[in-house]
């Protein structure tokens, strides 16, 4: 049996991520408790007529008031007794509990509620299911083709054109609107026509990279001429609603040049590469292929984090803690309606009650905020089995190099430094990264033809948007 001068707790599990406690105190604690702040006072306090450590309670109660000790004495006690009694039965709380103190009366108990959330009991990761697809990424001699042809523009002459229209050979600098009235998207504001827009787009009339047919559309085109034509899109064209639609063009010619390709030669390369350790056409082509690799790699790693993301939220169901997923729910949609009033859109009359476009909003940012939440808790998991930890030497380190190249200024980052809330965000984004990194070295990786990589993923974030459709139209 347990000591008459122990707490003593009832648990009730109100769901699977919330409990309340009852728990009761015994009158001695307490009172040991204002034992200790009336001694502490006594010895503190500069009374006159009275010395250090010898003052009655009486006159400790009338300059300090005797509400107040109790209130300390009584937040003390509950610390004391919580936190101990949720450690035992290994609950990990989220947040602060709420609690409700009956209040004491001498020669009582003290007892109070507290009603708090806790961290869900979080699947085991099975690592051998973790599987992506990957497009093959050859780099041919075409591509080596395109880097060389870069540095033949770039060390070649250019000469800027105001007196005739465009023609073959010309470089253009384009500002470009598509419409399809056949193709609708779904926004905030409805069904709208689907529309693509793109500024200073560089354009090379003859070198056959765009669109087909829109060179020969922009050819023969004054400088600052808007011209209005129709464009067949191709079966390739990145967004699959649009593809072999005609679409309404207008296009913008800002900029016309001639530029006359150099001839690259060792001798050249040496000349205008050499500081960066480059002084043939051969190392030229070495470094072109060293950047391609790099780039897709970096490519490569997104897709796999993308999938690996995808396949964590959709496949490990678990109760989420509500607190959690609304502090998500309100920074998403304080975002959202950000971005929506920046647009001009007035977001007081969406967000009242009845607004149908303000309701679908709202529960968007439901789906994403119980979608983050799942993720959160799933990569601090697997942190913990893990033991993937982050150092304060590594948070230092990140935010110099990060502080480095967005140019702050010392006075700001000093600011940053002592901002709590920015160090532990980026200590959550630094873990996160490195468990990315950890479940990475553990995917499984399919690769095929980039056309079927295509089709593939594009039924996969079809796939995501109908999950997430079917969430709406269900709350």
């Amino acid at each position: 049996m347990p000591s008459t001068n122990e707490p003593s707790a009832q648990f009730e599990q109100l769901s699977p991520t919330s409990y309340r406690v009852d728990i009761t105190v015994p009158e001695d604690m307490l009172k040991g408790r204002m034992q200790a702040i009336y001694s502490h006072l006594a010895q503190e306090a500069n009374i006159p007529g009275f010395r250090p450590g010898k003052i009655p309670h009486n006159i400790i109660n009338r300059h300090y008031g005797k509400e107040r000790i109790l209130a300390e004495a009584t937040e003390e006690v509950m610390n004391d007794t919580f936190w101990p009694l949720i450690r035992d039965r290994e609950l990990t709380v989220i947040g602060n509990p709420r609690i409700d103190t009956k209040g004491w009366k001498e020669g009582g108990e003290l007892k109070y509620v507290a009603v708090f959330e806790v961290i869900p009991q979080v699947p085991q990761i099975d690592y051998a299911n973790l599987h992506v697809i990957l497009p093959n990424r050859e780099i041919t001699d075409d591509d080596i083709e395109v880097g060389l042809r870069r540095f033949r523009i770039l060390f070649g002459s250019q000469k800027k054109i105001t007196d005739r229209p465009t023609q073959t050979g010309d470089f253009l600098n384009v500002d470009i609107e598509m419409e399809s009235k056949d193709v609708t998207v779904p926004t905030i504001e409805g069904e709208v026509p689907w529309k693509m827009a793109e500024n200073d787009m560089e354009l090379e009339l003859g070198g056959g990279k765009a669109i087909p047919g829109l060179e020969d559309a922009l050819t023969g085109v004054e400088l600052e001429e808007i011209k209005q034509f129709e464009l067949t899109i191709p079966d390739d064209f990145p967004d699959k609603r649009v593809r072999e639609k005609t679409v309404s063009v207008k296009a913008r010619v800002k900029e016309i040049a001639e530029i006359t390709r150099a001839e690259l030669t060792d001798e050249l390369i040496k000349e205008k590469l050499s500081a960066q350790g480059i002084e043939t056409v051969e190392s030229l082509k070495a470094k072109i292929v060293q950047e391609l690799q790099s780039t897709n790699a970096r490519m490569d790693e997104r897709a796999k984090s993308e999938q690996i993301e995808a396949h964590l939220a959709s496949d490990y169901d678990f109760p989420l803690p509500e607190g959690m997923v609304r502090a998500e729910y309100n920074d998403i949609l304080d975002r959202s309606l950000s971005s929506l009033k920046d647009s001009g859109i007035d977001v007081d009359e969406m967000m009242k009650p009845d607004n149908d476009k303000g309701i679908k909003l709202r529960k968007r940012a439901r789906y994403q905020a119980e979608r983050m939440t799942r993720l959160s808790l799933l990569f601090s998991e697997i942190a913990r089995r893990e033991a993937i930890h982050v150092g304060d030497e590594e948070v230092a380190n990140y935010i110099m190099m990060q502080a480095y190249h967005q140019g702050l200024r010392e006075a700001d980052l000093k600011l940053l430094i002592k901002d709590p809330h920015f160090i532990s965000s980026t200590k959550d984004n630094l873990l996160r990264l490195k468990v990315g990194h950890f479940l990475i070295s553990k995917v499984d990786v399919e690769t095929i033809p980039f056309k079927e990589y295509r089709d593939r993923m594009e039924e996969h974030y079809e796939k995501i948007a109908e999950d997430e459709n079917s969430f709406v139209e269900s709350i």
